[in-house]
């Protein structure tokens, strides 16, 4: 588990890279899956969504 404070808010970014950074640049590494990830409410909540709107993004 990692504490909220690590994290900026409002940042899915920035946790994704945190929590995962660069295993994927590891020559080692094959396969990796993630097989659970919990964001609490409170973080949650602080994700204001893509700033020009869904519709945008989905075009």
């Amino acid at each position: 588990a990692y504490p909220l404070d690590l994290f900026e808010e409002g940042s899915v970014t920035n946790m994704f890279t945190s929590i995962v950074g660069n295993v994927f640049g590891f020559k080692a590494l094959r396969a990796l899956r993630l097989e659970d990830l919990r964001i609490p409410v409170a973080y949650v909540k602080t994700f204001q969504g893509p700033p020009h709107g869904i519709q945008v993004e989905r075009d």
